[in-house]
């Protein structure tokens, strides 16, 4: 694929032009059956493909008779869904139920896990937030009266006394909920002039997005350190969710509508006082790391999720050059109703593209996901798996065969994994 030169416009990436993305003339792979497992592949292509499509099977399409998908997270043991009808349903790799509950009366915009996978948190628009303990009893459950959009556990929920998570929704405030020895206490770290619509937690590093861009915030200095803006020339933020990927605790991937940001964190260069033996940064008000695009590029399409494959980014996206080329900055009332509800009625299947360090597209796969003509981009999601790590399971206090009575838990990743969500499907790969 080449890149469009005319497109270009001021770079943060290695000194070049930023580019823009594209993707066109590509073949449709087709679902075949191979075994028991469905796979996606192109009859048309004798080369091996570059990734390998499943559809998880079990009783997910059981569960999705009666209800539909609204969000998706992953941890190294399980699957973890919330669904338009309030339901919250841990499931395993291959797509079999292990645990479910009614958390919500309405939709489920968000879910979390901790670290050691034994509490799930879920936030929904009848305004609550609900944490919830897998291996026992334990409930938490905050009514904040309006929609909360998003929620995120600190990673070691289990192993503190404080019990803390973060929330934020149509209010437009970023709230920390934790225990304290006189109580129960919530601290507004952030008010936005528009709802928080993505949170997670890596480490001592909260990110969220909101219609002022990415706000980074350092838990155990207990600031804001820095904030990403969205690129000029954006739509409107409330349009397009914005995903947000940890690569680790030091680089962060942001996709939003059209724009793909590589985020690094980087320390200040101290300042040493041999006289003193004092080390600082010159300045004590500033935190001692900062934000830095390193890179950021514009795309002809919307971004659904990404994350990194190897040294390639991995990004599920929705629609082509033709969208985006309708798609203004301001506002989409401009276009007849007529054209939004045929739009609306004729959505093209989303894809999975591989992109290289030098935003040259590698591969582009188009997935026809069960009923994609009346999808959406909010529909869509992506979540990530890392493989199995003993070391990880080393840490947590809770043995690996110890998830319900049928040790349905005992069940981990092998390797990387990747899981497209749509409403009525999920995919693995």
């Amino acid at each position: 694929m080449s890149l469009s030169d005319a497109d270009a416009e001021e770079s943060v990436f290695s000194g070049q032009n930023d580019q823009l993305v594209s993707g066109k003339d590509l073949e449709q792979p087709t679902l075949t059956n191979s075994g028991d497992e469905d796979e996606f592949s192109d009859e048309e292509d004798d080369e091996e493909p570059a990734l390998r499509y499943k559809r998880l099977g079990g009783n997910v399409h059981a569960l999705f008779e009666k209800d539909t998908a609204s969000t998706l997270t992953a941890s190294e043991r399980f699957l973890v869904l919330g669904t338009h009808w309030g339901n919250v349903i841990i499931i395993d790799f291959e797509g079999n139920e292990v645990k479910k509950w009614r958390a919500h009366s309405t939709t489920v915009n968000s879910v979390s896990v901790d670290i050691d996978n034994e509490y799930v948190a879920s936030a929904g628009d009848d305004g609550r937030v609900v944490v919830h303990g897998l291996y026992t009893d334990d409930v938490t459950i905050v009514n904040y009266s309006r929609p909360v959009k998003a929620v995120a556990l600190d990673p070691y929920y289990s192993r503190k006394a404080s019990r803390r998570f973060v929330s934020g929704g149509t209010a437009g405030q970023l709230i920390m909920y934790e225990k304290k020895w006189f109580g129960k206490s919530d601290s507004i770290l952030f008010t936005s002039a528009g709802p928080i619509q993505t949170i997670r937690w890596q480490e001592n590093l909260i990110v969220w997005a909101c219609d002022e861009g990415v706000q980074i915030y350092n838990t155990d200095q207990g600031t804001r350190i820095s904030q990403i803006a969205r690129p000029e020339g954006s739509p409107r933020p409330d349009l397009y969710t914005c995903r947000l990927h940890w690569k680790d605790s030091h680089t962060l991937l942001i996709g939003w509508a059209n724009f793909v940001q590589v985020v690094v964190l980087k320390e200040r260069a101290q300042q040493q006082s041999p006289a003193l033996g004092f080390t600082g940064t010159g300045n004590d008000s500033r935190p001692l790391l900062y934000a830095e695009v390193s890179v950021m590029y514009r795309t002809d399409f919307i971004v659904c999720g990404l994350a990194l494959y190897r040294d390639n980014f991995l990004v599920f996206t929705y629609g082509d050059h033709q969208m985006i080329e309708g798609i203004t900055a301001e506002d989409d009332t401009q276009i007849p109703r007529e054209e939004q509800q045929h739009r609306m009625r004729n959505a093209p299947p989303p894809e999975l593209r591989m992109i290289d360090r030098n935003i040259e597209e590698v591969s582009s796969d188009v997935l026809p996901l069960e009923g994609f003509q009346l999808l959406q981009p909010n529909d869509y999601g992506l979540a990530y798996c890392a493989a199995h790590s003993s070391s990880a399971s080393a840490k947590s206090p809770r043995p690996e065969n110890e998830f319900d009575d049928n040790n349905a838990g005992a069940q981990t990743n092998e390797a990387d994994t990747w899981f497209i969500l749509s409403p009525k499907q999920l995919v693995s790969v």
